[in-house]
């Protein structure tokens, strides 16, 4: 006998009574979510279905022990989402031959996927993810393709992936992650292409990957880090090339690579990274070309990289870096072209789940790395060359047949190294030139073959403690960029200096104990932007600088309070900003600024104790700033400014004080870090009259800032965050933000129907109907008039006051977690310089989790939480206390359910149902008698029924429906739910009645209240706290469905013409 077909039509929710006992095929999709009452008996309701052209979605349903009602199920169209409290062993699903599987979510109960046994090819994605007593997959065993990726993810309990041996290929990518118990991936051993990437990560008890024996072909990239026991990667014997990247890092037991040997060219990047246990890198001895950059990088008992030794040319960054036991890099005796080369600063690389291109090299903390010889056959550096923290580097001798460098030439911190003769052959130089913190380098005498600079130049000589003169810079004429000479103790002179003639932005000479005169200077005509001396104690006067004739920034000689290191020097002709001179305490003159004419920005003089007259700028016509003298214990007049015939500015003279900030004091001083530090951040929020909250834009300066890269905000609020120059909410971000968060909000709620946007009457809020994404049937805006009070305005009202204290609130917690006791606030001072190290920073990495002042990421986590934890009766009470509001709406009594007949303002009816209207008399006589206490357990289970059955079925079509509804009609019903309500026992009744009451605000009010009811419930689970009741929720529910219905029916004089409109 032929089963008919019976065919069902539209999304079926949790109130399965409208589906058919004997359907068959469903045309849409199946989504019982939080359907707290939901049984596996309910699910007979499809004992007879065989098709799902949609998604079926089971998920959050506390009760549910089982889906063996889906079990005649052979296809879905979509996906097959089973999560979170599914209940406990599936064995449902038992002829199901093609679908997307998801088991994701947390399934604690789920012991096996049985269920699933007959279960033949998945026509999307198969994901096992963050079941905790998932032990095995066997009831996956007759899978044989997965045409999207395969994810097998936080399943604590999961020691095999047997049950996956029949699946060959896979559409998408493969990832095995974060399966604490595994120990093998023998179950993968059918499989012989990928062709997307394949990451192995933190499976702490994986000791070998040998079930990847079979694989030869990855479409992307190669990703294997973080597996503590890890011994080999044997089992990749068999591929030959990777496409993208092959990344393995961060494998403490990995003892060598040799399972790579097969593989010959890697189309981006190689990184191999803190492999402690590693000895040598043998297993690439095949590689001849490398796309993009190499790295080998804090691999702690690497000796020699000879396993490199097949590989000529490098396109990117050659980067060896924190090996502290690598003596030589002689493996790369035959590399020949590089784009980059650093042997510099130590860094460290994370996981990069994509495409990366870098154009870098790094070879850099090598403890034993005594010379560079392995690198003699490079002539040319494509990029940078840095080389940097090299404690037993001798020299750079290695290097000398490099003649250009078309980046910059970095030298830092290589204690032992005494001069760099190597790099005597480099002619060009593309960029800048950088010596830094050498304490035994005594000249740089090999660099005096630099002639000529393609790009800019910036020469920074600091922190060198044996350098006495910069002689071996003679023969360079011009910086395109900047000068600066800091911090050199020793440093006596800067003659090497004498043929510039041209500097294109700024001259900075600070704290340079013995440096005595600035002689070497003398050939400077112009400065293009601003001239800084200061703290050079042992500077008498600026006389080589008398040839300079403008400063087009500014010119300041004062104490170094408001300096940051790396600014500009003043005393110099400048072009562009301004010129400082200061806290120089033998400087008794400024004649060295005899032939400036014209100072294009401010002129500061401060805190010279020895100066006794401005007579220098005696050729001082004009300073397109303000002018400042200051603090200048010798200084008794200012006559040396009789020509200075304009000033843009203000004029300042102060004698000495101590009421501001010193130097010293510029970290600790209270308050002066937070002030630097402050970013301008600017929310955008909105809420309905019934406590809905739109999603809030979060606006910042930074396109995205660096934060995001190393740190970024939780999953969603990423994407509610946009930039603007200025962090502020002009028009183009408030349009933004109705066409890209308000709208689609609001049509996950109710579709196309119409909403009302009010607002002041601020600028940016004057949006034209063009620039958005909805016609004026589904949208609509009202301006309050000019000038309104924030009396008037709602967000005003306290909805903003109380964001705010959520967010101090939130951030105060998340910095006691960090500081709580000395350890915690240790490790997340590590967690930053960790941080730091890997992105290759010079600063600390911001935000709170590592001790440090918040960071954007912090502020958009922050405001999501505290926007998120504003309830619903905070944003209708600020609401009912704003005056925009008519008076005649009011909220109930907060234990009664009864309303005034003065709160009603009655509606027109639209005609399609009855013409009457609802009299003064009709409306006392219809809530005059008020629900007794016996009635209210009856009205919390109706409540619960319509948050877990109505509202879950689709909005729009309910709400259609009921927009067709007459006033009378409503009446009649809501006269008829009081009388049903007296016979407790007659549930199914009581939800009927109800649920043709709601209408269509009232719908997005309780779907908002039944969303935030999951996720507190989630919250108290993970807390292992005890569960409200669900009478307690439901009844909390059941006062915001009134509310909202109340103000729904209950239009005032001021907005009644407007909102009668959506109707």
């Amino acid at each position: 006998m032929v089963t008919p077909t019976v065919i069902y039509s539209g999304t079926v929710g949790c109130q399965l009574d409208r589906v058919p006992l004997d359907v068959t095929h469903i045309s849409g999709n199946i989504s019982l979510m939080s359907c707290s009452l939901l049984t596996a008996d309910d699910l007979q309701v499809f004992s007879k279905l065989v098709h799902v052209s949609g998604h079926v979605s089971i998920e959050f349903n506390s009760v549910l022990t089982n889906v063996d009602g889906l079990a005649r199920i052979t296809s879905v169209g979509g996906y097959l989402t089973i999560n979170e409290h599914c209940g406990g062993r599936y064995r449902a699903c038992g002829d199901l031959m093609d679908c997307c599987v998801d088991l994701t979510r947390n399934n604690a109960a789920l012991a096996n996927v049985n269920g699933l046994a007959s279960l033949g090819s998945v026509g999307g994605y198969l994901s096992i993810t963050d079941n905790s007593n998932l032990s095995n997959v066997n009831g996956l065993a007759k899978i044989t393709n997965v045409s999207g990726y395969l994810h097998v993810s936080g399943n604590s309990a999961l020691t095999n992936v047997d049950g996956l041996a029949s699946i060959t290929s896979t559409g998408g990518y493969l990832t095995v992650n974060n399966n604490d118990a595994l120990c093998n991936v023998d179950g993968l051993a059918s499989i012989t292409r990928i062709s997307g990437y394949l990451t192995i990560y933190h499976n702490y008890n994986l000791t070998n990957v040998d079930g990847l024996a079979s694989l030869t072909n990855i479409g992307s990239f190669l990703a294997i880090y973080g597996n503590s026991a890890l011994t080999s990667v044997d089992g990749l014997a068999s591929i030959n090339s990777i496409r993208s990247f092959l990344s393995v890092f961060d494998n403490s037991k990995l003892t060598n690579v040799n399972g790579l040997a097969s593989i010959t060219s890697v189309g981006s990047y190689l990184s191999i990274i803190n492999n402690d246990a590693l000895a040598n890198v043998d297993g690439l001895g095949n590689i001849s070309s490398v796309g993009n950059y190499l790295s080998i990088t804090d691999n702690s008992n690497l000796t020699n990289v000879d396993g490199l030794a097949s590989i000529t040319s490098v396109s990117g960054e050659l980067s060896i870096t924190g090996n502290r036991l690598l003596a030589d890099v002689d493996g790369l005796a035959r590399v020949t072209s590089i784009g980059d080369l650093s042997i510099a600063v130590r860094c460290r690389f994370t996981a990069c789940h994509s495409e990366c291109a870098v154009s870098m090299a790094a070879a850099t903390q090598h403890d034993a790395l005594t010379n560079v010889n392995g690198l003699a056959s490079i002539t040319n550096i494509g990029s940078y060359l840095a080389i940097a923290e090299n404690s037993a580097l001798t020299n750079v001798d290695g290097f000398g047949n490099i003649t250009s460098v078309s980046g910059f030439l970095s030298i830092t911190n290589n204690d032992a190294l005494t001069n760099v003769n190597g790099l005597a052959s480099v002619k060009r130089l593309g960029s800048y030139l950088s010596i830094n913190g050498n304490a035994a380098l005594a000249n740089v005498g090999g660099l005096a073959s630099i002639t000529r600079v393609g790009g800019y130049l910036s020469i920074s000589i600091s922190n060198t403690e044996a350098l006495t003169n910069v002689d071996g810079l003679e023969n360079i004429s011009s910086v395109g960029n900047y000068i600066s000479i800091t911090n050199n103790f020793n440093l006596t002179n800067v003659d090497g200096l004498a043929s510039i003639t041209n500097i294109g932005s700024y001259l900075a000479i600070y704290n340079n104990n013995a440096l005595c005169n600035v002689d070497g200077l003398s050939s400077i005509a112009n400065v293009g932007s601003n001239l800084h001396i200061n703290e050079n104690p042992a500077l008498t006067n600026a006389n080589g600088l008398g040839s300079i004739i403008s400063v087009s920034g500014y010119l300041s000689v004062y104490v170094r309070f408001y300096i940051m290191p790396c600014y500009p020097v003043p005393g110099v002709s400048v072009d562009a900003d301004e010129h400082f001179a200061g806290n120089n305490d033998a400087m008794t003159n400024v004649d060295g600024f005899g032939n400036i004419t014209t100072v294009g920005r401010f002129l500061s003089i401060n805190n010279n104790n020895a100066l006794c007259n401005v007579d220098g700028l005696a050729s001082l016509g004009s300073v397109g700033g303000y002018v400042s003298i200051s603090y200048n214990d010798a200084l008794t007049n200012v006559g040396g400014l009789a020509s200075l015939a304009e000033i843009r500015g203000y004029l300042s003279i102060t004698m000495p004080s101590y009421r501001y900030v010193k130097e010293d004091d510029i970290v600790t001083g209270r308050g002066t870090k937070l002030m630097k530090d402050k970013n301008r951040v600017t929310l955008v929020l909105a809420t309905t009259l019934s406590g809905l909250k739109v999603p809030p834009l979060i606006i910042g300066t930074a396109k995205r800032p660096h934060c995001f890269d190393y740190d970024p905000p939780n999953e969603g609020d990423i994407n509610l965050y946009t930039h603007q120059q200025s962090a502020w909410a002009d028009r183009a971000k408030i349009v933004h933000w109705i066409n890209k968060i308000l709208l689609p909000w609001k049509r996950r709620l109710v579709g196309a129907a119409k909403i009302l946007l009010i607002w002041d009457n601020a600028p940016a809020h004057n949006v034209s109907n063009f620039e958005l994404d909805a016609p004026a049937e589904e949208l609509e805006i009202l301006c309050l008039p000019p000038n309104l009070t924030s009396q008037y305005q709602p967000m005003d009202a306290g909805i903003i006051s109380a964001f705010k204290r959520r967010y101090r609130t939130a951030m105060i917690h998340e910095y006691v977690k960090v500081t709580a006791t000395d350890e915690a606030y240790k490790q997340a001072l590590e967690r930053g310089e960790t941080t730091r190290k890997r992105r290759g920073c010079s600063t600390l990495a911001q935000g709170i989790k590592y001790g440090q002042m918040p960071s954007m990421s912090d502020a958009v986590n922050l405001s999501g939480k505290a926007w998120g934890e504003l309830t619903a009766e905070t944003v209708t009470n600020c609401w009912l206390k704003a005056k925009c509001l008519p008076a005649t709406i009011v909220r109930p009594h907060a234990d009664s359910l009864s309303i005034t007949a003065t709160s009603f303002t009655p509606m027109e009816t639209n005609g399609d149902a009855s013409t009457d209207e609802l009299s003064d008399t009709d409306l006392p006589a219809l809530v005059a008698d008020e629900l007794s206490d016996t009635d209210l357990p009856a009205l919390v289970q109706a409540m619960d029924h319509i948050s877990n059955v109505v509202l879950r079925s689709g909005p729009p079509d309910i709400c259609e429906e009921l927009v067709e509804e007459s006033e009378v009609a409503l009446a009649e019903k809501l006269q008829a739910l009081r009388f049903q309500l007296s016979s407790y026992e007659d549930t199914e009744a009581v939800t009927v009645a109800m649920s043709r009451l709601v209408l269509e605000d009232e719908v997005n009010t309780a779907h908002q209240a039944a969303e935030e009811q999951r996720v507190e419930a989630e919250r108290q689970v993970e807390n292992q706290r005890e569960v409200k009741s669900l009478k307690e929720i439901a009844l909390k529910y059941a006062e915001a469905y009134y509310d909202a219905l109340t103000q729904l029916r209950l239009r005032g004089e001021e907005t009644g013409e407007a909102i009668e409109r959506l109707n």
